[in-house]
Parts: structure tokens; sequence; C-alpha cells
């Protein structure tokens, strides 16, 4: 009785409704971010960073990353056609390698 009762109260969440395109901006600025950490990489070259600087990096890419996995995957639904399968999947492909590398990274110092 209880099991019908949640079941009923339970709301189906339509997919298409839901819209990520506010997620757009902020992911532009994280991207902007990484990049300018990334031509600065001439300073860490002379002041390297330590355990905890290049794992607080590691987790900010992740969360990043992860962010640019959920937006990718909402454009890989509601925009692509059957035709561009390939892109969309190389897309995907370059999100979860880059996720799986800045992972790597974090792991790495920590195992150290």
């Amino acid at each position: 009785m209880a099991l019908m009762k949640f079941v009923q109260s339970v709301q189906v969440i339509d997919v298409e409704a839901i819209s990520l395109n506010s997620l757009n901006v902020s992911l532009w600025t994280g991207k902007v971010v990484l990049e300018s950490v990334i031509l600065t990489t001439v300073v860490v070259i002379f002041f390297p960073l330590g355990k905890i600087g290049v794992m607080i990096y590691g987790c900010v890419v992740s969360i990043i990353v992860c962010g640019c996995i959920i937006y990718d995957t909402d454009n890989l639904i509601k925009r692509y056609t059957y035709h561009k399968y390939i892109w969309a999947a190389m897309v995907m492909y370059v999100d979860i390698i880059n996720l799986f590398l800045s992972l790597l990274t974090v792991f790495q110092v920590a195992d150290t």
C-alpha cells in the first residue's frame, strides 16, 4: 500500500524541459581560466607548485571538465542530428580523456 502511494507521488522528469544553456557562460569562463593557467606555465617552470597546489589545480580542472561533460551531453541529446554522430562521439571522447587526465594528476600527487 505504501509502495503504491510512493509510485503515484513520484513525478516524471521531462528531459526536454531541462535546459542547460545557462551553464554555457560559466563553462566558457572556466575554459578561459584554464587557458590562462596554461599560459602561466612558464612561471611554474621557475617556481614549481607544491603538492597541495597541484592537487587543487587537478580538482578544479576535474570540476570544470565534469561541467563540460554535462553540457556536451545536453548538446548531444538536443542539438546533434543522427548524421553528426562522429562529431558528437569525438566531443564526448575528448571530455572523458580530459577528465581522466585531471583525475590522474590528482591521484598521482596523492600517491606521493
